[in-house]
């Protein structure tokens, strides 16, 4: 093998390896910090069509009224999978509405964590745009990730 050939193939190697260590599952404390949820707002949409009329139903979540009790509960259902970081989140892209996910249901999430830093959420279906220190787009684990924030906002949330 030439040392062309030698080079070529080396970054080759370095280039998957970074790809397949980038892209490993990680935890939602790996991903935002070990820190606990202090203080976060949650607004669950779902749109339709009913006889032919667009509509949109909302529900909101916010920690003011019950605090460790929205807090922890939220914090358990993003705690209870793991996350792929897409390599996606690697290059800009346009919007933060811009989530590849499927489903119709749309979940915003804003948070701060007890050590003072700030994180955004959105999530459809099992994909996920986070916004820590970067935007990562990511994929969980759990494919009804999306349905479980739902209900929790339309249990424990004001419908809007």
């Amino acid at each position: 093998m030439t040392k062309r050939r030698k080079a070529t193939l080396a970054i080759l190697v370095l280039a998957l390896i970074f790809c397949l260590w980038y892209t490993r599952p990680r935890s939602f404390e790996d991903l935002a910090g070990e820190g606990n949820i202090t203080s976060i707002s949650v607004i669950a949409q779902i749109p339709g069509i009913e006889t032919g009329e667009p509509y949109i139903n909302v529900w909101t979540v916010d920690s003011q009224e019950d605090r460790d009790y929205v807090n922890s509960g939220i914090e358990d259902i993003l705690k209870s999978c793991k996350y792929r970081v897409s390599l996606r989140s690697l290059f800009p892209f346009p919007s933060v509405y811009d989530i590849p996910g499927k489903g119709e249901i749309l979940i915003n999430i804003a948070a701060v964590m007890d050590d003072g830093s700030f994180f955004t959420g959105n999530y459809k279906g099992a994909t996920a745009t986070l916004d820590f220190d970067k935007r990562m787009v990511i994929q969980a684990s759990d494919k009804s990730i999306s349905e479980k924030l739902l209900a929790f906002a339309q249990e424990f949330g004001w419908k809007i």
